[in-house]
């Protein structure tokens, strides 16, 4: 092919290519609802995180009445001229509770449901600090060792929780709530020590806090 036959090929090729229509692009349609609904997003995530912090807030608080109460019990329970022992009384957290308890030796008789001086003492001690601390629930847990019961009583149980309720009524002559007081007997199932059957003969009192400055 002559030098003139390739012009003329090109410049067909290039007329072709004039006239031929355009390539079709995509096209973006603008979306009328996106930044609504970007907006939407924004909001809810917003919304979750400020609940979020609202809730860490709130078990923060719950866990600082939780180590307040505690501290208080303890030195209420440790002052005064002749403090209460590690084995006649200590205070502890269970979960979100603050758990109080108190030795069979400290509040009652033997084989009797019969409150001590020294035990209405005690009982009156953590009364008045309860008196200050807003509570939802306090449970009174009777607890016995396994030895067969020979007196009045029919089993560990019934010893148990009666036990319990004369606790309950008392800390209620004491002021507090009785709507907020539940007493509940164990009797032998709940032993802390299979060695030492004097340390499984107490009885437990467990405050569940409440977050605010009231209670609800």
């Amino acid at each position: 092919m002559t030098v003139r036959s390739m012009l003329c090929v090109a410049a067909l090729a290039l007329a072709a290519c004039a006239t031929a229509p355009p390539a079709k692009t995509a096209e973006t349609t603008p979306c009328k609802e996106c930044p609504k609904v970007d907006a939407e997003r924004i909001s809810d995530i917003t919304q979750v995180d400020q609940e979020t912090q609202q809730q860490i807030a709130k078990v923060d608080e719950l866990a600082k009445r939780v180590q307040q109460l505690q501290a208080a019990l303890n030195a209420s329970l440790k002052s005064g001229a002749a403090p209460l022992t590690e084995t006649q009384a200590s205070v502890s957290t269970s979960g979100g509770n603050v758990r109080v308890r108190l030795s069979d030796e400290l509040v009652f008789a033997s084989a009797s449901a019969r409150i001590t001086h020294a035990g209405q003492k005690a009982l009156a001690q953590v009364a008045t600090v309860l008196k200050e601390t807003p509570s939802k629930r306090i449970e009174i847990a009777g607890h016995t060792d396994s030895s067969p019961i020979t007196k009045k009583y029919g089993d560990n149980w019934e010893l148990s929780l009666e036990r319990a309720r004369r606790v309950g009524n008392y800390l209620i002559t004491q002021g507090i709530d009785p709507k907020r007081i539940k007493m509940t007997g164990y009797g032998d199932t709940e032993p802390v020590d299979a060695a030492d059957q004097t340390k499984n003969r107490r009885v437990e009192i467990f405050i569940e806090p409440t977050g605010g400055d009231a209670a609800k």
